[in-house]
């Protein structure tokens, strides 16, 4: 007897109704927004001049499938709550116990391994990330963070024949 897997991404863009038949492979990139120039010295060192408080992110989304996702009432300029498939990495050093994430985590997203792959039991407080006992090694901390974003633009593109429908949403961490 064969059965039928269906497939349901973990991407969750809050107001946009993603839905089966518009979200099976799924590409995204993750990446920090430009934040300022790096500049060199007189002396030929390399600095930047870049403002702490725009350490933020940009999320592009895109996919081939079936349907397009419900993009009717969503504008340039539209806030949501994001919660992007891609994972950002953080680091206990040797010797420390805990790290305090630079975002909010997705409920139930993180995870600490080692460098040599061994994992290891946490707590979570907030953003506040607990090991069990002290890093006997780097130990790297995976989460899924939790993003308010705006619509930079989206898309939708058919090809009739191929009976097919790609889309793509870029948003930008406010």
């Amino acid at each position: 007897m064969m059965t039928d897997t269906i497939y349901s991404s973990i991407l969750d863009l809050g107001l946009i109704a993603i839905g089966l038949g518009a979200d099976r492979q799924i590409k995204e990139s993750l990446q920090p927004i430009d934040t300022g120039d790096l500049r060199r010295t007189v002396n030929g060192v390399l600095v930047s001049l870049a403002d702490p408080a725009f350490k933020k992110y940009k999320l592009s989304v895109s996919c081939d499938d079936m349907l397009p996702p419900a993009f009717g009432s969503i504008w340039r300029g539209q806030q949501l709550t994001v919660s992007p498939v891609s994972e950002i990495a953080d680091v206990v050093a040797v010797g420390g116990t805990s790290r305090t994430l630079e975002r909010d985590p997705v409920a139930g997203s993180i995870r600490c391994v080692d460098i040599d792959g061994g994992t290891h039991a946490f707590t979570v407080a907030g953003r506040v990330v607990t090991l069990s006992s002290a890093a006997t090694k780097p130990t790297r901390i995976f989460y899924r963070p939790t993003l308010t974003m705006m619509v930079s633009q989206h898309s939708v593109d058919h090809d009739e024949a191929a009976a097919s429908v790609s889309w793509s949403l870029d948003l930008e961490e406010i």
